[in-house]
């Protein structure tokens, strides 16, 4: 398993694609053991919304249909319930898209034709569709969600329309906004299934964050972008970091196996020219017999 929690301890590290967990950080900053349901989870760590709040020791729901990322999931979110299904109003078997693009798989056959025009779909599979209100009975229950995140690449309003939000009652709900692969806004086609029981108050340009009616946001604080401010750095950054220490910590070893190696030559070369001295001296004496004794032969002749 994955952990940076050692990290957390100085600026926080922001995971998510657009910093949505800065902002979450900000509302929920004393909640240290939280609940939370992401929709379209994705990968554990890259561009995940709650793996910040995972290593502060929270725990939740992750739905993700595409097998390989559930798998991930699997491996690195032990403390978690992970479901490899997807979600919607109609239950039982749908085709999803699986693309080449991590992130944008999608049940929407309409964006999957266009998906698929330009190439952009690698294989198709059956995925079981379960009610978010099925979830929300079998695994939430009376325990209270500090965050509901949703993002299923134009499936939103599925989703939505498939809870009774009297019942399905997260603190905040965290909604991707825009129609995949562009600027245009579809908050309209769904927000109504949610009006009722909750209000906007801050959209980051991808998502919009709405919270409970009665629940306490600062919203002035809440509704600005992240900034400086936050103390955060994103998880990018946090790997240039490791590698850059990598570095310095190799470095740092081949600078010390040469101080060793040089001074390993150093006593090699003094030993060596103590033996030279030695041999010198040993010859010199050897030398100095040898002509005595040739002096001795000389005399007895």
């Amino acid at each position: 398993m994955t952990d940076d929690s050692a990290a957390q301890k100085d600026d926080m590290i922001s995971y998510a694609q657009n910093y949505e967990d800065v902002i979450l950080q900000r509302i929920f900053a004393n909640v240290d053991a939280g609940f939370y349901v992401d929709i379209g989870a994705c990968h554990p760590i890259h561009d995940s919304v709650t793996q910040h709040f995972y290593l502060r020791g929270w725990h939740g729901i992750n739905v993700e249909p595409q097998p390989e990322l559930f798998a991930e999931l699997q491996r690195e979110r032990a403390r978690d319930t992970n479901l490899n299904i997807c979600v919607g109003c109609t239950p039982g078997k749908q085709t999803l898209y699986i693309t080449a693009d991590q992130g944008t798989s999608t049940l929407d056959s309409t964006l999957a034709s266009n998906y698929q025009s330009t190439g952009r779909v690698t294989r198709e599979i059956d995925v079981e569709v379960v009610p978010l209100a099925d979830i929300w009975k079998q695994h939430v229950g009376s325990r209270q969600v500090d965050f509901l995140k949703i993002d299923v690449e134009g499936f939103e309003k599925e989703v939505l329309a498939s809870a009774d939000f009297s019942v399905v009652n997260p603190r905040i709900l965290l909604i991707e906004a825009l129609h995949p692969d562009s600027h245009e806004p579809v908050h309209q086609e769904w927000e109504s299934l949610i009006s009722e029981y909750y209000c906007l108050f801050y959209f980051d340009g991808l998502n919009r964050f709405y919270y409970r009616n009665g629940y306490p946001v600062d919203i002035p604080r809440c509704s600005t972008p992240p900034n400086v401010f936050d103390q955060f750095k994103t998880y990018r950054e946090h790997l240039a970091e490791q590698a850059c220490q990598h570095l310095v910590n190799l470095v740092e070893g081949y600078e010390t196996q040469i101080e060793n190696f040089e001074q390993l030559l150093r006593q090699k070369d003094a030993a060596l020219q103590d033996a030279t001295d030695a041999y010198k001296e040993l010859r010199a004496r050897f030398d100095e017999k040898l002509d005595e004794l040739k002096l001795l032969t000389r005399s007895k002749d």
